[in-house]
């Protein structure tokens, strides 16, 4: 996708792509293969597309940087070993890291500017199953705090302009994996409850999370679910929406509803859990059945989350009822 810069961003500086793969002394790395990997920070311009600014070209160089990366780390010979030496597997990270911190010092990548896009180097993971996912997110912040080390008021700067592009650029929403906001927003020092879009991050947990056949579709509200309850962004769902989403009766049993719901719910607002469990209590609840499974989820997620019974009207009902029995058999 173009990497657009929006209105009132910084200026871009004339050209300044190049290629340092001929002079940079690789200080860990003997391997071919992974010193492939970090020779594409060290020509971003290999990567670009024409017309790219070095901003957009480091972006790239970025993404398929970390891509690589873990692709080396994984991958095995023909004999099962892996394919890069263990030294090397352990020192790829590090090296890159390096090699970012030295651009920035050497004045060949100004970060405040050229790291611009770097939000939406976070893209690269989606669809990625959560470890890889995780993996490439932790590789990425890693590159990005290396290039402001020595530069901790530029660091500020930047982390103001990604917090300011994260509350007015929608349009950012669509290109990043929703699943890392968690380590995006550590990453420019936000808080988690109040600098994303509502709308905007609620429309890419479903579009990204909430699709697929019945066995992605429950991996991905898994994930859909701690990723909400980690940003406390409940509050950005109304209850039905929430119980559309994590509370499915025709695709799931109980069991995994009430996992689901658990997971989603844990932390987050008082008055919307509440809300939920009082919709699931006065909607789907039937009282005239003695084991009603509706009834006994309402009942483990009261407990599980610690909230008061008298927000479902039927399950405090049955407690009372059960508690008058207990007494006059006793």
């Amino acid at each position: 996708e173009a990497l657009v810069r929006p209105a009132g961003a910084p200026p871009v500086a004339p050209e300044r792509l190049f290629d340092l793969t001929g002079s940079y002394p690789h200080q860990h790395l003997q391997n071919e293969v992974s010193q492939s990997v970090v020779n594409i920070l060290l020509a971003p311009g290999q990567v670009a597309r024409p017309g790219d600014s070095l901003a957009q070209a480091l972006t790239r160089a970025l993404e398929r940087c970390a891509s690589q990366a873990y692709q080396v780390l994984i991958s095995l010979d023909a004999s099962g070993r892996p394919t890069v030496p263990e030294s090397e597997r352990q020192n790829l990270v590090g090296e890159a890291g390096t090699v970012m911190a030295n651009l920035a010092q050497s004045g060949h990548i100004k970060a405040e500017q050229d790291l611009f896009f770097a939000l939406e180097t976070f893209g690269v993971s989606k669809m990625c199953r959560l470890e890889q996912q995780t993996w490439l997110c932790d590789f990425l912040s890693v590159m990005i705090k290396r290039a402001f080390e020595m530069a901790p008021e530029a660091l500020e700067r930047w982390r103001q302009m990604m917090r300011n592009r994260i509350l007015n650029e929608v349009d950012l929403y669509s290109n990043i994996d929703v699943r890392a906001w968690t380590q995006i927003l550590e990453l420019v020092g936000a808080q988690r409850d109040d600098t994303l879009q509502g709308e905007a991050f609620k429309t890419q947990v479903r579009l990204q999370l909430c699709m697929g056949t019945a066995k992605e579709r429950y991996e991905g509200l898994r994930q859909a679910a701690t990723v909400v309850a980690e940003l406390r962004r409940q509050s950005c769902f109304t209850p039905q929406e929430f119980l559309e989403l994590f509370n499915d009766r025709r695709a799931f049993d109980r069991q995994q509803r009430t996992k689901l719901l658990l997971v989603g719910l844990r932390g987050g607002p008082q008055g919307f859990v509440q809300a939920v469990l009082g919709t699931i209590d006065s909607a789907d609840v039937d009282i005239s059945e003695r084991d009603d499974d509706e009834m006994r989820m309402v009942e483990e997620l009261l407990k599980s989350l610690k909230e008061d019974i008298r927000c479902c009207p039927h399950a405090f009902f049955k407690m009372k009822t059960e508690w008058i029995a207990a007494r006059n058999t006793g």
